[in-house]
């Protein structure tokens, strides 16, 4: 996009021929667009910026004892007890091997495996 900036090509231009040439919906307009105001603001560096958002940080020792408390506690009651996104818990689920199955989260089968292995 720095290239493209840089010849005085437009935003729309450059969204229509990334999207052509890579796959369609590869980038947005409105991210072709944040860009372009970066750099017009002086900032060429090709470095994300910070959006604001909060770090989220879920202990999985904690997570894995609230689940062993009570199994059947869904991931949006898991968010809301911890505080954090639905999508963090999923994510912090999928990293301590859990899976919902019969309405509990289960060890999943890898780790069932891992465990009888040793």
């Amino acid at each position: 996009m720095h290239y493209e900036f840089k010849r005085k090509n437009s935003a729309a231009e450059v969204f229509h021929n990334i999207n052509i040439i890579y796959n369609n919906k590869t980038v947005t307009e409105r991210t072709v667009q944040r860009w372009y105001q970066k750099f017009s603001s002086g900032d060429e560096s090709l470095e994300n910026q910070s959006r604001g958002r909060p770090e989220i940080n879920v202990e999985n020792e904690v997570l894995k004892t609230i689940i062993e408390e009570n199994a059947s506690q869904t991931s949006c009651d898991l968010a809301k007890r911890i505080g954090v996104s639905h999508t963090a818990i999923l994510r912090h689920l999928h990293d301590i091997r859990k899976v919902w199955k019969m309405e509990k989260w289960v060890k999943t089968i890898l780790q069932v495996i891992i465990m009888n292995l040793f």
